[in-house]
């Protein structure tokens, strides 16, 4: 995909953002706190490597990290079907796009501007 055409197509997929999936972020929903909750088994070690990660951010700045993350996922939701098809395209041998929440937001990077965000660095 080139620079040139990003624009024009977040714009597109814009316009066609379904307003009836609205997700709570679960911090929010739950009111946990990032850095204290005492996560599942399931997910002690993830929890527990994101908090290594993000150990110089504030319990609010995760939540405003993780309410972005939420909003970049909506709202780029119709996008990635585009740009699935267009991997799907561009391969002769790829079969099929599997759309984790870390590929998604791989994908949409190039359309947001996290600058925008109030956060240090």
């Amino acid at each position: 995909m080139y620079q040139d055409k990003i624009e024009q197509e977040a714009n597109k997929a814009l316009l066609n953002i379904r307003t009836h999936r609205i997700q709570k972020n679960i911090f929010v929903q739950s009111k946990l706190e990032p850095l204290n909750f005492l996560p599942d088994e399931s997910v002690c070690d993830a929890t527990h490597i994101a908090r290594d990660i993000l150990s110089k951010r504030t319990n609010e700045e995760i939540i405003t990290l993780s309410k972005a993350i939420d909003s970049m996922l909506q709202m780029g939701e119709n996008l990635l079907l585009s740009l699935s098809v267009k991997l799907l395209n561009a391969s002769k041998t790829r079969k099929s796009v599997v759309l984790t929440q870390g590929r998604e937001l791989y994908l949409l990077c190039d359309y947001f501007d996290l600058n925008t965000l109030t956060l240090k660095k």
